[in-house]
């Protein structure tokens, strides 16, 4: 109903939701700017605030728009999955051992990092 009404203002719904937040942080903005440190608990409140309501709503993927939390999550879930599922491709520099020098020896390296059993 709430997009019905704007669609026949002629306001896009991004377009205010953006409008409002911008709003909201240059007003957040200008009262820190004056109050200063006197009100700190009024940054601490606002950055607790922006830390809270920090959530994905809408979500642009391959060209086209979710906003179905349960679309948003299965996404993102899919996305990371495949990028970390992904063959990590390696190749060997030896740039840091020309750079660092060496102040632990290979045998002294070996004895530092073994694991102990439990008889010691």
């Amino acid at each position: 109903m709430v997009t019905n009404i704007l669609g026949s203002l002629g306001i896009n719904v991004l377009e205010a939701l953006s409008f409002q937040q911008n709003f909201w942080n240059e007003k957040s903005r200008i009262q820190w700017h004056y109050q200063g440190d006197r009100n700190k608990a009024f940054f601490h409140h606002v950055a607790k605030l922006k830390n809270a309501t920090k959530q994905i709503s809408m979500l642009r993927y391959d060209s086209r728009l979710f906003d179905d939390p349960a679309d948003i999550e299965n996404i993102v879930v899919d996305y990371f999955a495949d990028l970390y599922a992904s063959t990590n491709y390696y190749a060997g520099n030896d740039l840091i051992s020309k750079v660092m020098p060496a102040l632990v020896s290979n045998e002294d390296n070996i004895a530092l990092t073994y694991v102990p059993t439990m008889r010691r």
